[in-house]
């Protein structure tokens, strides 16, 4: 996945990734690495439209919340 933008939600601790899937299929709940920090988080739900999906597949733009880490150590790229 590239990722193009990152935000946070604020009050709830969470931060909200935006990018495009390159290969596989994406899910909720998937376990994922985000570069170059290494970090190994769960994707808390995946979002498109802001309207919650099931599965990303290759070539779609998304949302993705994850909890235990801070949107300033999520980068474009």
């Amino acid at each position: 996945m590239i990722l193009y933008d990152s935000n946070r939600i604020g009050g709830i601790g969470t931060a909200c990734a935006i990018g495009k899937v390159v290969s596989g299929v994406l899910e909720p709940y998937s376990i994922i690495n985000i570069a170059p920090e290494n970090s190994t988080v769960n994707t808390r739900t995946l979002e498109y439209d802001n309207e919650s999906i099931e599965k990303a597949m290759p070539g779609s733009f998304v949302s993705i919340k994850v909890n235990d880490l801070s949107y300033r150590d999520i980068y474009s790229g």
